[in-house]
């Protein structure tokens, strides 16, 4: 277990805490903050942190997978379940499918692959009511209508608590402490990585194209970088160097 007297003890010079964040299987959702639906404490409602990692095996025929966040977390998710063979429904409290990853171009490509297999479907703007044995009941944000779907599995996706304990046993530590990702705020990284350089880069007015020049070029700017490496949906890096 580490805590901060093994990390002082190796006398770093600074800290990175990249500890991530913990999800949450409560059922919280945004557009109804106070609602927490029945059946969340059954043993099929998984994070995908879980799911991935494999500490999940009981998967079933049918699945949901509910995003609350927009990212890619909830694509993977998707993803490794519909290549699995399972019918997956992808559910969201959002008025479209991972928003958060547009910008990025990854969005129509993940579409397009999950709709392929022909054992997915899309749900937007509904809210998770209830958790059943083997189904969920989702309901819409703009009307009374319920909606009864097979689930066998039910895939949380929702904003994270950030795990960030580890910077109080750093209060009397000397050098630099950063906290990144989701340690210190769930998001996408691409748009975390963004906003700094708009908060803090001379060409930083490049940024609201997207362009991957333009990212590369604000970011040997912004953090003295000799080359930025993206990297796309598919795995191929876009490479910029000086």
């Amino acid at each position: 277990m580490i805590d901060g007297e093994m990390i002082k003890r190796l006398e770093p010079d600074a800290i990175i805490l990249a500890t991530g964040a913990e999800q949450s299987l409560q059922g919280e959702q945004k557009s109804v903050p106070g609602l927490r639906p029945k059946g969340m404490d059954q043993d099929h409602v998984i994070s995908a942190t879980q799911l991935l990692s494999g500490h999940h095996n009981q998967i079933g025929k049918s699945a949901v997978v509910f995003d609350d966040v927009g990212g890619y977390v909830a694509i993977g998710a998707a993803e490794y379940l519909v290549e699995q063979g399972t019918q997956v429904t992808f559910a969201t409290s959002l008025s479209s499918f991972a928003p958060k990853t547009e910008f990025s171009l990854a969005t129509t490509p993940a579409l397009q692959r999950l709709f392929a297999k022909g054992n997915f479907d899309l749900k937007t703007r509904v809210v998770l009511e209830q958790v059943c044995a083997e189904s969920v009941i989702l309901g819409s944000l703009y009307t009374d209508q319920t909606e009864d779907l097979p689930a066998e599995t039910v895939v949380m996706v929702t904003v994270g608590r950030p795990n960030n304990q580890l910077l109080s046993e750093l209060d009397d530590f000397e050098g630099a402490v950063q906290v990144v990702g989701d340690a210190r705020h769930q998001d996408f990284l691409p748009a975390q990585f963004l906003r700094e350089i708009w908060r803090v880069g001379p060409y930083s007015q490049t940024c609201p194209t997207y362009g991957v020049a333009a990212f590369c070029s604000a970011a040997k700017s912004s953090f003295n970088l000799n080359f930025c490496i993206l990297v796309d949906d598919i795995g191929h890096s876009l490479t910029n160097r000086t």
